[in-house]
């Protein structure tokens, strides 16, 4: 209940009376109460569907990306139980050797798995110190570079000079990872990467291209999110995270990320690290 009181005048501007009004706002309250109550379920349902969304996507992953890799170590494992005095040492080790690529390939996906969920529950030590930007690029690169499927794919170019910038190295070495390895897997074997890591002002900027399968434009709001992968990547494995994993290392560094991509006409990824560098200018190019 509420009350309010107004003052009565008479002709001469002087106070004749006084207007009590009582305004019962029992009801009214009552209906904000259960709009509040109803927008609360209405989100709690949301994070709800959201996770089961997550759980569901999850599932998939593993039950996708462990069931193979398990099934050629027994396979081979067998094979090597069964057959081993009939092969001669060079075949023992290609069989052994099957076996440890499976075992490395489950063990970096539990790696991604992992990450993701310290980077949601901010358990991640995020301990930024002075690098050149430049230098680990250029590390990443000749990593890939030094794998004969992408020796001649990768072009880095770099604008300006990057020492002192205030980074994470571990964290940006994923991030890099990350985008190097999506661009060079979603693309033609022949196709080039193209790398550039430019200075503007105050802010540097890592743009990864490719021309590669594209992402479609109905996956693009959640490219993103953990587990969800673009509905045109066939049988290409992959478990959905590396975005994610990205996404939220370069949020840590107070930075953002972008992509432009179509259907068939390539992607690009555009990094962008608000972080204070030394003046300095030029341009080079990796032979």
């Amino acid at each position: 209940m509420s009350v309010g009181i107004a003052a009565l005048y008479d002709a001469q501007g002087v106070v004749s009376g006084f207007l009590t009004i009582l305004d019962d706002v029992t009801e009214r309250n009552l209906m904000e109460e259960a709009l509040r109550e109803r927008e609360i379920l209405r989100v709690e349902l949301e994070k709800e569907r959201e996770l089961n969304e997550l759980k569901t996507r999850f599932v998939s992953m593993v039950s996708h990306e462990y069931r193979n890799p398990l099934a050629t170590i027994l396979i081979t494992s067998n094979a090597l139980r069964d057959y081993i005095d009939r092969m001669n040492p060079p075949q023992v080790l290609e069989r052994l050797d099957r076996i440890r690529d499976q075992v490395a390939h489950m063990t970096r996906l539990m790696e991604e798995v992992l990450d993701i969920a310290k980077l949601e529950a901010g358990a991640v030590q995020f301990a930024p110190a002075p690098l050149d930007l430049d230098v680990l690029c250029r590390e990443v690169v000749d990593e890939f570079r030094s794998v004969a499927s992408a020796a001649s794919r990768l072009e880095y170019t770099r604008t300006g000079a990057f020492t002192a910038a205030n980074v994470d190295a571990h964290l940006m070495r994923q991030v890099l990872t990350n985008l190097l390895s999506n661009a060079l897997k979603y693309s033609p074997p022949e196709s080039q990467v193209q790398v550039h890591l430019a200075r503007n002002g105050h802010t540097a900027v890592l743009r990864v291209t490719d021309r590669g399968i594209g992402i479609p434009e109905a996956d693009q709001p959640r490219l993103f999110a953990p587990f969800h992968r673009a509905r045109n990547v066939g049988e290409i494995s992959g478990t959905g995270l590396g975005l994610a994993i990205v996404k939220r290392a370069v949020e840590l560094h107070g930075g953002a990320i972008t992509c432009e991509s179509g259907v068939d006409a390539g992607t690009t990824f555009t990094v962008t690290l608000p972080f204070v560098l030394e003046a300095s200018t030029g341009a080079d190019q990796l032979p």
